[in-house]
């Protein structure tokens, strides 16, 4: 029954987990305590793509700890993570970094996850979302790159974010001979 003698018909929605979005500022005194966190986050994603994690985590941590740094005044952070965050701790992260095409700045976001069944409420996604196109735009960039994993997803970012596809694809072949090489190796 809800209100006033009206049964209620259908299954009840359990309301959204409140996600709070965390840009990851080295000036935010959270952010140090949660920095371990991410770190083991984006070296596990990292890997799980089948990249070191290595090379990621140490730019994450520059471009983090950087901006405090007395010799490093003048130095504008290139990489950026947000966290998304509920009673739980972390449960998705983004990071986004800005890259030079013939001296043209762009944005690529190189790392979105959440974990399984952690749904996001509207707002936090598009909080991001606008936190980050205005980082970039600080930096010069004039767009953002984003790597769609499927067809699927393709369709949700051109939708959801005003994403159009490049036209590019994404090709890769396995090195069967380490050291051989050439065309036909």
């Amino acid at each position: 029954m809800t209100g006033e003698g009206v049964m209620q018909l259908g299954p009840v929605e359990a309301p959204a987990p409140r996600v709070q979005v965390v840009e990851m500022e080295c000036r935010n005194p959270m952010c140090w305590g949660m920095m371990p966190e991410l770190v083991r986050r984006v070296g596990q994603f990292a890997e799980e793509e089948g990249q070191p994690g290595v090379g990621i985590i140490s730019d994450l941590v520059h471009n983090f700890v950087a901006p405090i740094l007395p010799q490093a005044a003048s130095f504008r952070p290139w990489m950026r993570a947000w966290c998304l965050c509920s009673e739980n701790g972390i449960v998705g992260h983004v990071v986004g970094e800005v890259n030079y095409d013939h001296g043209n700045p762009f944005c690529v976001v190189t790392q979105y996850a959440s974990d399984d069944g952690s749904p996001f409420p509207r707002e936090s996604i598009v909080a991001v979302w606008d936190d980050l196109m205005s980082w970039a735009g600080t930096l010069g960039a004039k767009k953002v790159n984003i790597l769609a994993r499927s067809e699927i997803h393709a369709k949700a970012y051109a939708a959801f974010y005003k994403l159009k596809p490049v036209g590019k694809v994404l090709m890769e072949r396995a090195i069967e001979k380490p050291g051989g090489g050439g065309l036909n190796g």
